[in-house]
């Protein structure tokens, strides 16, 4: 997803982030990118500041409202240190000033779609009581304790009950952590 005012960087977007095989989603002012991020919940967000209408600090502080995981990275010409500062401090995962190498945004994008696999992949499914589970598909051996998550001021992921505390993952590039299940 790009929301992005300037229609020659937004085909530079489109063009060598489809070419990496991605699904790209344009819009080139804050109302429509927001509509299109209800509507289609992308993974990454590559957002300029500068727009037209709502601005892309706006967008931004919008989407952590209600999304707080999905990647944001801002593609915008305001370089100067407390901009990008600021747009770190509203929610954003990442800041690349313009001009901008196209390669460099991709690269960017695939480290952050490499983080959210991480973390979805850290949902795995655990034998209950067994220490066996599946990471997607794979059989693997984990360390798993099942806890109650009132108990710690959690709440529970919507459609989840029980929290896990994963430990020994990082050699599968999982993050040990707690994990709603």
């Amino acid at each position: 997803m790009a929301v992005e005012d300037d229609p020659a960087i937004a085909d530079l977007i489109d063009l060598y982030l489809r070419r990496d095989d991605h699904r790209v989603y344009l819009a080139a002012d804050g109302e429509r990118g927001l509509e299109l991020i209800a509507a289609h919940r992308p993974d990454v967000i590559v957002l300029d500041v500068g727009l037209p209408g709502i601005d892309g600090l706006e967008v931004c502080r919008r989407i952590r409202a209600t999304d707080p995981t999905v990647a944001i990275i801002f593609l915008t010409a305001r370089d100067d240190e407390v901009d990008r500062i600021l747009g770190l401090e509203m929610g954003a995962d990442d800041y690349l000033t313009k001009p901008f190498s196209p390669r460099e945004l991709v690269a960017r994008v695939k480290a952050h779609l490499r983080r959210a696999g991480a973390m979805s992949a850290a949902s795995a499914t655990v034998g209950s009581g067994t220490g066996i589970g599946a990471l997607g598909g794979t059989g693997i051996t984990l360390a798993v304790t099942t806890i109650d998550p009132v108990q710690f001021g959690w709440a529970p992921e919507e459609g989840g009950g029980n929290v896990y505390v994963v430990e020994g993952l990082g050699t599968r590039g999982v993050p040990e952590g707690r994990y709603a299940g």
